[in-house]
């Protein structure tokens, strides 16, 4: 069975969407935030979870807040196309 922490993927979503829209590389991203490119591939990927630190290091590029992010509104809108691909991926794998 497979854990999937949405916010944890919600995070690794608003990263990666930001880095593209600087038109960012994960190597660029890594170094002006000083966080490791294996950090950055490991959240991007949703495989590891940021830490509070890490995370404003990154948001900070992006004139983000965390707090801003954790009270966006609607969140599901903007993802559920991700999460259902993932779950219907995966679905064999999950016991509800």
């Amino acid at each position: 069975m497979f854990n999937i922490a949405m916010e944890d993927l919600f995070f690794s979503q608003i990263i990666k969407q930001n880095r593209k829209e600087y038109k960012m590389t994960q190597e660029e991203l890594a170094t002006l935030s000083g966080v490791s490119l294996a950090t950055i591939r490991a959240i991007e990927q949703g495989t590891s979870s940021p830490n509070v630190a890490t995370l404003r290091k990154i948001l900070k590029l992006f004139n983000l807040e965390i707090s801003v992010i954790r009270r966006e509104r609607q969140w599901w809108e903007k993802f559920k196309d991700y999460l259902f691909d993932l779950l219907t991926d995966f679905g064999d794998h999950f016991e509800f």
